[in-house]
């Protein structure tokens, strides 16, 4: 497996963390509109705040890493191969490690709608 130079990997880490935190930042928007509308929130404040922490957490998550990635020098290399085949998520290790996450199979596309199962 070919070594990719480890700041690449660490703003590909950085992108799913700000990814994850727009998702959780609408979960928020989405929470708080049910409340305006009338719904019962109150025995809920509990989780919706930790869902904003979860938000900021992921957020400076990424920070860090881009500033990581920003400090280390260009011929840091690392395989990413067994990192990626750790991953559960095929589509997240595609995203990250993309060419080491070949273990992985292909993930639908996401329509960016809520899926319950």
């Amino acid at each position: 497996m070919p070594r990719q130079p480890l700041a690449g990997v660490m703003l590909r880490c950085a992108q799913e963390a700000h990814r994850q935190a727009d998702m959780a930042a609408r979960f928020d928007e989405a929470y708080g509109a049910l409340a305006l509308a009338g719904a019962t929130a109150l025995p809920h404040a509990p989780l919706w705040q930790q869902l904003d922490l979860h938000r900021q957490s992921l957020r400076d998550l990424a920070r860090f890493m881009e500033a990581l990635a920003r400090a280390l020098p260009e011929e840091v290399a690392v395989d990413t191969a067994a990192p990626a085949q750790a991953m559960t998520l095929g589509a997240l290790a595609d995203r990250v490690a993309p060419s080491g996450s070949a273990a992985h199979p292909a993930a639908p596309q996401q329509s960016g709608e809520a899926d319950f199962f």
